[in-house]
């Protein structure tokens, strides 16, 4: 851990982010999207601020440039990544919520076959992508209080508060989420299978956003949205509502 190091792998990190932005072909994208999950892990001593901050951008890049559907290798790696940072380094994401949020937007529209004059070929992210990225949903909704704070001799007072902040500030930026979920119904398809694997992520942010955050989702929401948002709340009453919310 000395200086040198630390400053050879946060440079490291930096150059793999630059590079993938420029969408390398998919064995590559794999190979050093690898190398970043584990500096996250093995390191966590040489991540900075910037570093996540750089992290979500090239994200949100990727999805906004893949083709759809993209590589479901590809889709993995971007959930396994997301998941590494909810984990590990959760509260360097305090005011970052915005680029949190636009990487998860891309991703959820990469889960939907969008509409088309021409037959589409069948879609490549399966349920078991789908279950990936509702896992990232569950893990920002509900965090464990690891995520939440790395501090030792804490109350459990003081723990749970915590945790009941993270979850209030998910919900908040969650509902735009949320809002783009509905607009992605009205413009594609999404098999009966994905979505399945993606409930327990949808409940787990209406757990998470409480009723004054949904009456203002569904006041924002036009007709179409609103009838789609209305039919995600049923289910969520019957079938995913928990922790009492």
């Amino acid at each position: 851990k000395t200086p040198a190091m630390k400053t050879a792998l946060a440079q490291l990190f930096s150059k793999i982010c630059t590079h993938l932005h420029q969408m390398p072909r998919t064995r590559a994208c794999i190979l050093e999207m690898h190398c970043l999950d584990l500096m996250l892990k093995k390191n966590p001593w040489m991540i900075s601020q910037w570093h996540i901050d750089s992290l979500l951008a090239t994200v949100t890049i990727m999805t906004a440039r893949a083709r759809t559907p993209p590589p479901p290798d590809i889709f993995t790696c971007h959930c396994r990544l997301l998941g590494t940072v909810l984990a590990l380094h959760r509260a360097k994401l305090g005011g970052r919520y915005h680029l949190l949020l636009s990487a998860l937007q891309g991703l959820l529209r990469q889960l939907f076959t969008p509409y088309g004059p021409h037959r589409t070929p069948p879609p490549l992210l399966t349920a078991t992508h789908a279950s990936a990225y509702a896992r990232l949903l569950t893990s920002l909704c509900d965090p464990s209080v690891s995520a939440v704070t790395r501090a030792r001799g804490r109350q459990r007072a003081e723990l749970n508060d915590a945790t009941k902040k993270a979850r209030a500030i998910a919900g908040q930026h969650l509902q735009y989420l949320l809002m783009e979920f509905c607009a992605c119904q009205l413009r594609g398809r999404m098999e009966p299978a994905v979505r399945a694997a993606l409930d327990p992520g949808l409940y787990a942010v209406l757990d998470a956003m409480g009723p004054e955050v949904m009456r203002t989702v569904n006041a924002a929401l036009e007709v179409g949205g609103r009838a789609i948002f209305k039919v995600v709340y049923e289910d969520y009453r019957r079938f995913g509502r928990w922790k009492g919310g």
